[in-house]
């Protein structure tokens, strides 16, 4: 199912509300993500960095 341009607009809004969040100091991109649950929910993350490259959580 496609989902509704209101629901689009939603997952762009969470996406950039959480990408302030993100802890990004050594590529200095902060990513923001959004996703939809089949139940309706939607859920963010950000991108969280560390110096130790394998330790980083992506968006």
């Amino acid at each position: 199912m496609k989902p509704s341009k209101q629901t689009v607009n939603k997952l762009i809004e969470e996406a950039t509300k959480v990408r302030e969040h993100a802890y990004a100091p050594y590529s200095k991109f902060a990513v923001g993500a959004a996703v939809l649950c089949e139940n309706g929910h939607i859920f963010g993350g950000c991108n969280v960095e560390n110096v130790a490259l394998g330790l980083s959580i992506c968006a």
